[in-house]
């Protein structure tokens, strides 16, 4: 599959923030909330996060992207809300 860069809803920056009720995933095109029953799981790669949802694309963060915010806080708090992390987590 080649990806097409021209679509710059797909390229555009995006944001990601934690609520009580679940996961905020936004950019200037759209938005999505993702209850936290529907969070699988978070998972690190030493350049990525992971972050499986039921019934919805994976989320997929590239560490180098992020320019705002605490990444490992913001790790350590997702997998505070997702009940049952992998043998994958470090």
């Amino acid at each position: 599959m080649v990806r097409d860069k021209t679509r710059p809803e797909v390229y555009a920056p995006q944001s990601l923030a934690m609520s009580s009720d679940g996961i905020q995933h936004s950019s200037q095109f759209a938005g999505v909330r993702l209850a936290w029953s529907f969070v699988d799981d978070v998972a690190e790669l030493p350049s990525h996060t992971i972050i499986t949802v039921q019934g919805a694309p994976t989320l997929i963060i590239p560490k180098r992207s992020i320019i705002e915010g605490d990444h490992d806080r913001f790790v350590s708090d997702l997998r505070g809300r997702v009940s049952q992390p992998t043998a994958n987590h470090r």
